[in-house]
């Protein structure tokens, strides 16, 4: 299934391409992303990730994101989502360890 996390540009290997991932049954996802909102954390430290309640992914097709997003110069159409949005839960909240940038 491919998902969308907050993309607009539809096209394989765009400036946005990251922004869309595969996830597959039994395949671990991890994704590198940077903080905001105002999020204060220190590099080396450890903190609790949950997800509320009401989040969900509001934009998914299924097949991967090669098969789902335009290619450079063509139009595929169907920006769609190919359902309903899926609730997040997670089991109990996940531990987050953040790592100090690359200068």
């Amino acid at each position: 299934m491919c998902v969308n996390r907050l993309g607009f540009n539809f096209t394989l290997g765009s400036t946005e391409d990251d922004l869309f991932v595969t996830l597959e049954p039994g395949k671990p996802m991890v994704f590198h992303t940077v903080f905001d909102y105002g999020f204060h954390a220190l590099p080396g430290h450890r903190y609790l990730v949950d997800v509320h309640e009401s989040e969900n992914v509001g934009w998914w097709k299924k097949g991967r994101k090669e098969d789902v997003l335009n290619l450079p110069g063509k139009n595929r159409g169907g920006h769609y989502s190919d359902g309903e949005p899926i609730a997040l839960s997670l089991d109990e909240p996940a531990e987050l360890k953040l790592l100090p940038l690359d200068d």
